[in-house]
């Protein structure tokens, strides 16, 4: 696509973008940034959103003009937009960096978890009047987060102060906002900001939020645990598990993961192992699990939702700390498994009846003899090698017939078994032992095997390419 020339004009705490008799103007307000076309109304952003204004900029230009804004332009553009960003207030730019590393937090599930997202708060000048709410934004994020989730805890408020007239009247506020859908994905129109402003509804919401701690509080009365607790919570714990915390009574302070630990327990026959856990027992417990699994264990929220919605299924009470359930757990889990296998591995039903009719695609790469090395030539190979193994290799019987996937087993010079998954063109994919683990005949056989040179036939690729397996056609 061929490039625009574009001419940048000053103009009163902004610049304008001039081209083939179009202009673009975009303008540093007191609380966020506009951009402003002759024929759309205004899009409000945030001081740094700059990636996302600069594309609503190249889409606009793009489908007026059919051209491409130049680098040199857009290497203008951006120095203007730095400098003018400069003059805006430390205090708004600090809540506007804020917000950002907010709705950018690892694990946040700020839009689809959410029962009402209001406009960013950062975009209205009465929240900058309020001093003590403005303060609790920048340092707590137990307040972002229940603003961002502000409709379900005004409904619980209304529930639990007994149709308080407060509630009900910004409740009906909201509910017109609802009706009113003023969002369009995460641009906002400044002329709905301003009638929000204007409404009112924000200069009752703020006064309420004063107070935020006692949304979290079954009885409106913030004791330490709770403070403290609240103080520890990070941008990324998740607003479905945050709407539980009013229901509970808290008797120490947690961190986080203590927290998420005990709110989603809350139903488990095992709930006053979590609820008396630490972080370091949690952490201990949870590199069990994961080592159980052969991943590498990461110190955050949704690795510990995983971890805790598995082991709370666990269905006998335990007495004791919480790494002695999962091993229990995991002891059950692998006993699960054996039965499964054995269970559908001793019985074929009709289903597997025809699976058998499937046979996998001989290797079509020459692979060295190597002494213990079996091929698995038939469907009843794979069935007995998942019996005899204790895993699922027979799933990818279906993938060897077309020639993705072919599967040997091997034993190794301690008498240890492997399954060895190779791709087309002989490269190991994967090798584990019976029930998953790593073992000594794993290691053995990746340090013998020796990817086999490639050759494929013109005749064999063809077939491959009508049938839409993985070659492409050789003419």
């Amino acid at each position: 696509m061929n490039e625009l020339g574009i001419n940048l004009i000053d103009i009163n705490n902004g610049f304008e973008l001039r081209f083939d008799g179009f202009n673009i103007q975009v303008i540093f307000k007191d609380y966020y940034v506009t951009l402003s076309f002759a024929d759309r109304p205004a899009l409000c952003f945030g001081f740094y959103d700059r990636t996302l204004l600069f594309t609503a900029i190249e889409q606009y230009v793009i489908k007026k003009a059919g051209l491409k804004i130049s680098f040199s332009d857009n290497i203008l553009i951006k120095n203007k937009y730095n400098f003018l960003k400069k003059r805006v207030k430390s205090l708004v730019l600090r809540t506007h960096a804020t917000y950002k590393r907010f709705t950018l937090a690892k694990d946040s599930v700020l839009t689809n978890d959410c029962s009402f997202p209001l406009p960013p708060i950062i975009f209205f000048k009465s929240f900058y009047l309020n001093n003590m709410l403005l303060k609790d934004y920048n340092n707590y994020s137990a307040l972002r987060l229940l603003y961002n989730d502000i409709y379900f805890f005004i409904r619980l408020q209304l529930i639990s102060n007994n149709n308080n007239n407060l509630y009900i009247d910004i409740l009906d506020e909201f509910n017109l906002l609802i009706i009113r859908s003023f969002r369009d994905g995460a641009i906002y129109k400044e002329k709905d900001i301003m009638e929000i402003e204007e409404s009112g509804i924000l200069a009752r919401l703020f006064d309420v939020l004063n107070n935020w701690r006692t949304f979290f509080s079954p009885d409106n009365n913030v004791s330490h645990a709770l403070n403290k607790t609240l103080d520890l919570i990070s941008d990324g714990f998740p607003c479905s598990q945050l709407r539980l915390l009013p229901a509970m009574t808290l008797d120490r302070p947690y961190t986080q993961f203590e927290l998420l630990s005990y709110l989603i327990s809350q139903d488990s026959i095992n709930h006053n192992i979590f609820k008396k856990a630490n972080e370091s027992d949690i952490i201990k417990a949870m590199s069990i699990y994961y080592r159980m699994h052969r991943m590498k264990l990461k110190y955050n929220i949704s690795y510990l939702e995983n971890f805790v919605y598995q082991i709370v299924n666990y269905s006998e009470i335990h007495n004791g700390k919480i790494q002695g359930l999962t091993r229990k757990y995991i002891r059950h889990y692998r006993k699960g498994l054996r039965e499964y296998i054995n269970e559908n591995d001793d019985d074929f039903n009709e289903q597997d009846d025809i699976v058998l009719n499937v046979e996998p695609q001989k290797p079509i790469f020459q692979y060295q003899k190597i002494s213990n090395l079996k091929f698995l030539d038939d469907a009843t190979s794979f069935y007995q090698e998942s019996k005899f193994m204790h895993h699922c290799i027979k799933d990818l019987l279906n993938d060897a017939s077309k020639g993705f996937a072919y599967v040997f087993h091997y034993q190794a010079s301690d008498g240890s078994h492997a399954t060895v998954l190779c791709d087309e063109k002989g490269n190991i994919i994967d090798v584990k032992g019976p029930e998953n683990i790593i073992n000594v005949a794993c290691y053995e056989i990746k340090r013998i095997w020796v990817t086999p040179s490639f050759e494929v036939s013109v005749a064999k690729c063809y077939y491959n390419y009508q049938m839409r397996l993985p070659f492409k056609k050789v003419i």
